[in-house]
């Protein structure tokens, strides 16, 4: 009995006392790895909902339990991507690679930082990676018919896009119609890419791309005016909408 209460006594010390070493000692094996991954898993429905700086907050808490977490240095780069801190981005994707070169989404974040910075055979060689990876990954396939567009591959870019449409959900198909509406428009196709524009505003009807890429569409096959009233509604949704088309070779 009495070496029962020594025995209680000795542990009520140890977690009640400063030395909190002693109580990492005991913690169970893999305990901070899924502190890790419950904390990424927070971070995650954060940067959904557009809350990125507490994203951030999340996948760095994830990071100091597990340094080699390659998916919390990726999801923190996406975010601080998505908040505009393109370095910073960058530092987390290369990271995120050198811990794991398997990770087709850090591929694909990494392009999609060079695309926004304008360098796009960088871009396109980080997204044939990503698509190396996973052959049926749709959303790099877009952003790689979108560079290709951008730097005038445009057959290359309209096979991307094609093979893009078979594998996205609805959301995510209105997006790569409006990027080979680009391409149609650059091919001079008008009435595909006219096409492509309507069929893009029945999935996402309030799409400033969709709505822009349409009105010069119709500009270009003589309906100017209402080609005209369709920018001007692009314009209302994304008031830069037309430096984007114009840093793709659209004007």
């Amino acid at each position: 009995m009495v070496r029962l209460l020594l025995i209680s006594v000795v542990i009520v010390l140890i977690a009640a006392g400063p030395n909190r070493a002693v109580l990492a000692q005991t913690k169970p094996a893999g305990a901070d790895s899924s502190a890790a991954a419950l904390l990424n898993s927070v971070g995650l429905t954060k940067l959904r909902q557009g809350q990125y700086e507490l994203a951030i907050q999340d996948f760095s808490q994830a990071i100091e339990r597990n340094p080699n977490y390659a998916e919390a240095f990726n999801n923190r780069g996406d975010a601080y991507h998505l908040k505009g801190d393109n370095t910073r981005a960058l530092q987390d994707f290369n990271q995120a690679i050198r811990l794991d070169p398997s990770l087709a989404e850090a591929f694909f974040h990494r392009g999609t930082v060079y695309t926004a910075q304008g360098s796009h055979e960088r871009a396109i060689a980080d997204f044939d990676r990503a698509i190396k990876l996973n052959p049926n990954y749709g959303s790099a396939l877009n952003n790689r018919c979108l560079s290709r567009a951008t730097i005038g591959q445009l057959q290359d870019a309209l096979t991307d896009c094609n093979a893009a449409l078979w594998l996205r959900p609805s959301r995510g198909r209105a997006t790569t119609l409006n990027v080979r509406g680009i391409v149609y428009l650059k091919l001079k196709r008008i009435s595909d890419a006219l096409a492509d524009f309507d069929l893009a505003l029945k999935f996402a009807p309030n799409s400033a791309s969709a709505l822009y890429g349409r009105g010069i569409a119709k500009i270009k096959g003589g309906d100017v005016a209402g080609g005209n009233e369709d920018i001007q509604a692009a314009k209302a949704i994304q008031k830069d909408i037309a430096d984007e088309f114009t840093r793709h070779g659209v004007q």
